[in-house]
């Protein structure tokens, strides 16, 4: 639930109570809003690397915090299931352009496991990731 909207100026536009619990303006300076986008492209960059807010606010210079709510107020999600989706997609195409391993697939997209891996894509494919390369090999031939 985005409060504010950030906008190219470093401001943000209300959209009701700001995540402190007040009306008004919040202001972002331009260095905050760059270390988010940076942090959001160092995602994507690097989605086979454990990631953790901890270590990406250290790297971008802001607090925990401030990435969290700026990250959920700039891109409209959590960066967890921001995370989450990104690393699914790319599984994905890695199942339907390569002949890798689920656990192949499951180390490259930033899973230590591939029954944890399994089981997050099966939730966001209601397949396994065996059989989701199985019906994509079947709708090809």
């Amino acid at each position: 639930m985005s409060a504010y909207r950030p906008t190219e100026d470093g401001f943000c536009s209300p959209v009701g109570l700001s995540p402190m619990g007040h009306r008004g303006r919040r202001y972002w300076d331009r260095d905050q809003i760059e270390a988010i986008r940076q942090a959001h492209d160092y995602m994507l960059a690097n989605l086979g690397q454990p990631l953790t807010i901890e270590g990406l606010a250290r790297r971008f210079h802001i607090s925990g915090t401030f990435l969290k709510e700026g990250f959920r107020q700039m891109y409209g999600q959590s960066t967890r299931k921001f995370l989450q989706m990104r690393r699914m997609d790319k599984a994905s195409e890695l199942l339907r352009t390569t002949n890798q391993t689920v656990l192949q697939i499951a180390v490259a997209v930033g899973y230590e496991s591939a029954s944890q891996f399994s089981q997050i894509f099966k939730r966001h494919y209601q397949l396994p990731p065996a059989q989701y390369r199985r019906q994509i090999i079947k709708r090809n031939v």
